[in-house]
């Protein structure tokens, strides 16, 4: 019987390691993870100079575990695993009520004083007579879940806003913490919906005094490919969640604007850039993704204004949204272009400025290019 057994677990054992070998072999090596917003590495290059070099073995070694046949199932598995079993939060992302965020509990008052040295100088060097600087904070879905979840720990967002105002005096601060709810973030993601982003647009535009006609003017879009959307929180925690749809918002302002991209491989003239909806990551459709500088020109506008914004990515989905309200507006985001390098750019002698970042962004500092 033993002598048995030990041969079932032998020929189950070879078995496994045949179907598995054969896999990886035959079949074709995957281009993205989507899931995780990354291009996975594909089976390099096998030279002479590779070889003796020992780059081939060291891109082998990255390029085996991202091609290993049945790769994202084992992910999911040792996520349950580890929820269902251990307790443990997948990769540091934690759950309420269907929405998965990321554990975000270190303040780093250091960094945040920084972010305000660093949007004073730019608006010092900037900022014309005449011409108005105006500052918001956009807080993450963590400051929301917390309301309804003490269980993990959160940084004090409204002390980070209160840092932020207290060390940029010569700004018009405009509150978004009460604009916003759990739902107005997607629920796999760290970025706010599009489509629910009414009340924030009010109160900006209100602030700025353009007029704005409200969301109800706005046709609700999206694909196939856009109603199975997952987040960033998916990949990161390779958790099984249900997807969503993305929606994206047009009228004639944002169908008739004239769109240019600097510092990207993008030759769309439009404010949504269709061709990045199947790409590493969907949210890329708002203006392209991670672009350093973004021109709208809007000759339809109901005011001649020009408006420059400092942006992370949240700014992507908002900025389509304030096109009817300004003729020209300029999109910055100082985490790809060094602040030194933008005269070359922009001239925003008759711009107001507005300062829109996520408190992720001005709580780690450092990755803004402003010496």
């Amino acid at each position: 019987m033993k002598k048995l057994s030990n041969l079932i677990t032998i020929t189950l054992f070879c078995a496994i390691l045949v179907t598995f070998g054969a896999g990886a072999v035959l079949l074709p090596d995957t281009e993205i993870s989507k899931s995780e917003r990354r291009y996975l590495t594909q089976f390099p290059e096998f030279t002479w100079t590779t070889v003796t070099d020992g780059t081939f073995m060291q891109n082998i070694e990255k390029y085996l575990p991202d091609q290993f046949p049945m790769r994202e199932g084992f992910r999911s598995l040792k996520a349950i695993f580890e929820k269902l079993t251990l307790r443990l939060d997948s990769s540091d992302i934690y759950e309420y009520d269907g929405h998965l965020a990321a554990l975000d509990y270190d303040l780093k008052e250091n960094l945040v004083e920084k972010a305000a040295a660093k949007v004073n100088k730019v608006k010092d060097s900037l900022l014309t007579e005449g011409h108005t600087a105006y500052l918001a904070i956009i807080p993450p879905k963590n400051y929301y879940m917390a309301e309804h979840d003490p269980s993990h720990p959160v940084i004090d967002y409204e002390h980070l806003q209160e840092i932020m105002w207290n060390s940029c005096p010569d700004f018009t601060h405009i509150n978004l913490y009460d604009t916003l709810t759990l739902n107005d973030y997607y629920t796999t993601d760290s970025h706010w919906r599009q489509e629910r982003l009414g009340k924030v647009v009010e109160r900006l535009t209100e602030a700025m005094e353009v007029p704005h006609g409200g969301l109800t003017s706005y046709t609700q879009n999206y694909s196939d490919v856009m109603e199975r959307f997952e987040g960033v929180y998916v990949g990161q925690s390779a958790l099984p969640v249900e997807p969503e749809t993305m929606y994206y918002l047009t009228n004639d302002a944002t169908q008739n604007a004239d769109v240019t991209y600097v510092g990207a491989d993008i030759t769309e003239n439009a404010v949504y850039v269709e061709s990045k909806i199947e790409g590493v990551d969907m949210y890329d459709v708002f203006l392209g993704g991670a672009v350093p500088l973004v021109e709208i020109i809007n000759e339809n506008a109901s005011t001649d204004k020009k408006l420059v914004i400092f942006r992370d990515s949240y700014g992507s989905s908002l900025a389509p949204l304030l096109i009817e309200s300004y003729r020209n507006i300029v999109l910055v985001d100082l985490r790809y272009l060094d602040f030194s390098f933008l005269p070359q750019f922009l001239d925003a002698s008759d711009a107001d400025l507005l300062f829109l970042y996520s408190t992720g962004i001005l709580n780690d500092s450092e990755m803004l290019k402003v010496r």
